[in-house]
């Protein structure tokens, strides 16, 4: 009942949100990246005033990099060089181990350091690192903000005339909601609507109607006659209205299924909640489709209306689903015009195939 209705669509407007907010997020992160390394390279400029000469003395590797202290600040790969340091009697470290750069053994290394914290130093040019580093995150933070423009921009751009062709609909409103034409397998109106189906229960199901007799063509395109013959420029098209000027649209105006589906649902929510035990009871003396040791309520709480569907037959279908209790899909009732109650429901569980098993409740 769904494909015919939701084919063609775009993104809905959750998977809008979560895309702007991936990006945007993404900018943030980059921009703080960024301000983290400029907060880093701007500390060891304004305070690391003090130098001192240190040469490298050996060039090796190995897992030395798995070392802490001061003397290994700048050791983070397995390839290291080893600078023995002269000291001035405020730079404490003699030895220093850091990752290979420029300079190679028997070469002079620069240090620079804090005079009032020691410890706090960096090598030859390494200050640089930091500002190169925060300068590439300021730069991906931009981008990402480009992105999530560009993404707002496409996400919510107007549509062109043949994009909003796919959209259009053949509708009844009601003041149970605008239900939709649907041209499948099944030949009707179809809508969401929120109902009540026990104490603090309630969720949105399918209501739908099948249309009084078949259309002459199951693949009758309906949005494109109703362009061809009066023309476009509207969204949805109000069949009450259209089948007055169109008469080949007759055969889809709602009639005694709508009605019939009308009269049943002030009192939908009674049924279910009837319908609800019933099934409970059915199913508690059947232990191959419920969980062991289930309780009628534990039944009842477990199953779930998901659609009511008007037949052309007079019948008033019931569909369930049950989250937690019994195993049987697919699960509905058909109520029937002599004031049969008819059970249907899937064998599997029992059986470890598809059969459909019929019984009256």
């Amino acid at each position: 009942m769904n494909e015919e209705q939701t084919a063609g669509k775009g993104p809905s407007l959750k998977a809008k949100i979560f895309c702007v907010m991936l990006t945007l997020g993404a900018a943030v992160v980059f921009f703080l990246l960024g301000n983290w390394q400029m907060g880093i390279h701007k500390d060891l400029k304004n305070n690391c005033t003090a130098q001192i000469t240190g040469t490298v003395v050996n060039e090796s590797k190995g897992r030395l990099y798995t070392r802490s202290g001061p003397e290994y600040r700048y050791l983070t790969g397995k390839y290291w060089r080893h600078i023995e340091v002269e000291s001035d009697g405020t730079f404490t470290l003699t030895s220093i181990y850091a990752n290979r750069g420029s300079e190679h053994e028997g070469d002079p290394v620069v240090i620079h350091y804090d005079p009032d914290e020691p410890d706090k130093y960096y090598i030859g040019d390494h200050a640089d690192y930091y500002k190169t580093a925060g300068s590439f995150a300021y730069g991906a933070s931009v981008f990402m903000i480009a992105v999530t423009v560009f993404l707002i921009i496409i996400l919510n751009r107007r549509r062109s005339p043949k994009a909003k062709d796919k959209d259009r609909h053949i509708c009844f409103n009601t003041p149970y909601g605008r239900f939709v034409f649907c041209n499948g397998v099944e030949q009707g109106y179809e809508t969401e609507s929120r109902l009540s189906f026990g104490e603090g229960q309630s969720k949105d199901i399918t209501l739908f109607f099948e249309t009084d007799a078949p259309a002459p063509s199951p693949d009758a395109n309906y949005s494109d006659l109703v362009d061809e013959r009066l023309g476009d420029g509207v969204t949805d098209y109000d069949i009450m209205k259209l089948s007055q000027q169109l008469s080949l649209l007759e055969a889809i105006k709602p009639g005694k299924c709508w009605r019939r589906l009308e009269k049943e649902l002030p009192k939908a929510e009674r049924t279910v909640r009837e319908l609800r035990k019933l099934i409970a009871d059915y199913f508690l003396f059947r232990p191959d489709y419920i969980t062991e040791n289930a309780t009628e309520q534990q039944l009842i709480d477990g199953t779930e209306p998901i659609y009511i569907n008007a037949r052309r037959n007079g019948d008033m279908e019931y569909g369930f689903c049950s989250e937690d209790g019994i195993d049987a899909e697919p699960l509905y009732v058909l109520l029937k015009p002599d004031g049969t109650r008819e059970l249907h429901y899937g064998s599997y569980a029992l059986t470890g195939s598809n059969e459909e098993i019929t019984d009256t409740i």
